[in-house]
């Protein structure tokens, strides 16, 4: 895809969809799901998809079958990714690409519980400006790069093969990008809960 194609798909509310990853094993969770973990009295996937909400004309949440009720009651359109269920964020992007309706879309994981409600525009707007077709977010003094982005839907062309190789992760599936820029954001906005030891040690109110 060159820049005057994705110039040509230039993003308006309309045409972006939020995809909210919560389909993942939570092993340093000891199984239990984080994405419906408590953060003032507010469950951690839902501030991640009222992010979004403002910023996105739908929102897509891909969770595992066995908590897709939860799920339902967070958000009006829930999947799972039966396909290659646990095969990390991968299977989950594959699992949402065939419900996109717009060209792009913008993807953050569930246990991201700061993030602003502008995050979205941080990356389209140098998106479209450089005629790349994918922005992730990173934070400062490293290259790291949060679960956290804005692309074309193009960039979903080949995760079967990806994961079929056994590619399963996140960076995988950049690196596979040839059109990608970083995008630096605050920390406190890509802190991320992995274990229940971070609500506290990272000073959220559960």
């Amino acid at each position: 895809m060159n820049r005057d194609d994705v110039l040509k798909d230039k993003p308006t509310l309309q045409n972006v969809t939020g995809i909210v990853l919560a389909g993942g094993q939570s092993r340093r969770m000891h199984g239990i799901d984080k994405g419906l973990l408590l953060i003032d009295q507010q469950p951690m996937a839902l501030r991640v998809i009222n992010s979004l909400r403002h910023q996105t004309t739908k929102q897509l949440v891909v969770c595992q079958s066995r908590q897709r009720a939860h799920y339902a009651k967070l958000c009006d359109h829930v999947l799972t990714d039966q396909q290659f269920a646990g095969s990390g964020p991968l299977a989950g992007l594959l699992a949402a690409r065939d419900h996109l309706t717009t060209p792009y879309f913008a993807v953050a994981a569930c246990d991201l519980p700061q993030l602003s409600d502008y995050w979205v525009s941080t990356l389209l707007t140098p998106l479209l400006a450089t005629g790349a077709t994918l922005a992730v977010a990173h934070t400062e003094g490293t290259q790291r790069n949060a679960l956290l982005g804005v692309g074309h839907r193009s960039t979903l062309e080949g995760l079967e093969a990806l994961i079929g190789r056994g590619h399963l992760r996140w960076h995988d599936w950049i690196t596979a990008q040839s059109k990608v820029i970083r995008i630096l954001l605050p920390d406190h906005e890509l802190l991320n809960v992995n274990r229940s030891s971070d609500l506290v040690s990272k000073d959220l109110s559960v």
